[in-house]
C-alpha cells in the first residue's frame, strides 16, 4: 500500500498556498473538481496551535497570543504523527508549537482572517482543529481574562463570532470544530469527534453517547476514531448508523484514502444510502434513544427517531450471533412489526 508523508503540522497559522504544488489557481481548480463531483470541501485550521517559527509568531506579534504560565513561559504542545519514531523524539521536541489563548483579541482576528482566506479559495467551510481543547490557566496580562482560571470564559462568544464570520460568506458555508464541548457546539454545524467511544464497539456497558444525543439531538457528531482502517469495520459502521453519527474516515491516520479500504468503503456506502432513504428521521427528525418503542427480545440494538411530522421510526442492528426475529411495537398506537435480520445486518423500521 502506498503511504503518504504527513507534513501538514508546520508553520501554523501561516496558511499560504504552496506555489510548488501549483499555487492558488491549481488549488481552486481542485476545489472546483470536488464540487463538480457533488462533493463538499472543508479546510483545516488549528484553533489552538502556534508555530514559534511562523511569521505570525515572529513578525505579527503572535507571541502575545500564546498561553503563559505563572512564570510567563509559553505552553509547548507535544504530539507526534506517523513516521516520527521514538528515537527521533529523544533529543528533539516533536513540533515547535505553543498553545494559543482564546482570550487574545489578536488570535480571534487571525482565526477570522484565516477562515476568510480558505472560503475565498472556494472552500465550503472550515474546521477549527483542537477547538474544544481543555482549558489552561493563562497568566498573560494581554488577554481579556481577569484571572488565570477565566482564560476560556469568553470562548463561547469567540466561537459565535467565528460562526458569524463564516456565515457572512454565504448561508451554506459551515463551521466545524474538533472535540465535543456542549457550550461551543451551539456555534458549530459539525463536531469532529464524539469522545464517547474508542475504536471498536463495547458491547457490555452503556455508552454516554445515548445521554448526549438525547440531550442535544441537534448537534451533528462524527464517529471519530472508528474509520481508520478495516478492523471491525462492520460493527463500527452499524454503530454509526443507529446513532445517526457522521462518518469520519481518518484512514491510516490521514495517510490513506478510501481506495485503501475498499470493503469499508463499499459497506459504508450501503449504510449511507439506507440513512438517506429515511432522511426525514435522521436529518429532519431527532434522536430519542428508545422512547416510544417496545421489543420482545434483546437480540437487536436499536435507537428511536421522531420525525418533524411526529412519525416514529427505529434504526436497527442485529448484534446477536445468529439470525433473529424481533417484534417492534409502537407504544402509542400499538402497531407491531416483526423484523428479521441476519447477524450484523441493519435496517430502519417505520412504526
Amino acid at each position: 500500500m502506498k503511504r503518504r508523508i504527513n507534513k501538514f503540522a508546520r508553520r501554523w497559522p501561516d496558511y499560504v498556498v504552496d506555489p510548488e504544488q501549483g499555487g492558488a489557481e491549481e488549488l481552486k481548480k481542485a476545489i472546483d473538481y470536488v464540487h463538480s463531483k457533488g462533493g463538499k470541501l472543508l479546510m483545516f485550521l488549528s484553533y489552538f496551535l502556534i508555530d514559534r517559527k511562523s511569521d505570525f509568531y515572529t513578525k505579527e506579534g503572535g507571541d502575545s497570543a500564546t498561553i503563559k504560565d505563572i512564570w510567563g513561559e509559553e505552553i509547548p504542545f507535544r504530539e507526534t504523527y506517523c513516521g516520527e519514531a521514538t528515537y527521533r523524539k529523544l533529543p528533539n521536541q516533536p513540533m515547535p508549537m505553543f498553545g494559543s489563548c482564546p482570550g487574545s483579541d489578536l488570535w480571534e482576528e487571525k482565526m477570522k482572517k484565516s477562515a476568510n482566506y480558505c472560503l475565498e479559495l472556494g472552500a465550503d467551510g472550515v474546521l477549527y482543529d483542537l477547538g474544544g481543547m481543555l482549558p489552561y490557566f493563562c497568566f498573560s496580562k494581554e488577554h481579556d481574562h481577569e484571572k488565570p482560571n477565566f482564560s476560556y470564559a469568553t470562548k463561547d462568544k469567540r466561537f459565535a463570532a467565528l460562526r458569524a464570520n463564516v456565515r457572512s460568506h454565504g448561508t451554506e458555508r459551515i463551521i466545524s470544530q474538533e472535540h465535543c464541548v456542549d457550550i461551543f457546539a451551539q456555534s458549530m454545524d459539525i463536531i469532529h469527534s464524539t469522545g464517547f467511544h474508542a475504536s471498536g464497539v463495547p458491547r457490555n456497558k452503556k455508552q454516554m453517547l445515548e445521554y448526549f444525543r438525547y440531550t442535544f439531538p441537534e448537534i451533528m457528531l462524527t464517529n471519530r476514531s472508528m474509520g481508520m482502517d478495516e478492523d471491525n469495520y462492520v460493527e463500527n459502521i452499524n454503530y454509526t448508523f443507529i446513532y445517526g453519527l457522521a462518518y469520519d474516515m481518518t484512514i491510516y491516520r490521514c495517510c490513506g484514502d478510501l481506495n485503501d479500504i475498499p470493503n469499508y468503503a463499499a459497506y459504508m456506502s450501503q449504510a449511507i444510502k439506507l440513512r438517506e432513504k429515511y432522511s426525514k428521521y435522521f436529518y429532519g427528525g431527532k434522536f430519542i434513544d428508545t422512547d416510544g418503542v417496545s421489543v420482545d427480545s434483546s437480540a437487536f440494538r436499536f435507537k428511536t427517531y421522531l420525525s418533524a411530522e411526529g412519525e416514529l421510526g427505529a434504526a436497527v442492528w442485529n448484534w446477536s450471533d445468529d439470525e433473529a426475529t424481533v417484534i417492534f411495537t409502537n407504544d402509542k398506537t400499538g402497531n407491531s412489526i416483526p423484523v428479521t435480520l441476519k447477524k450484523n445486518e441493519i435496517t430502519f423500521v417505520e412504526l
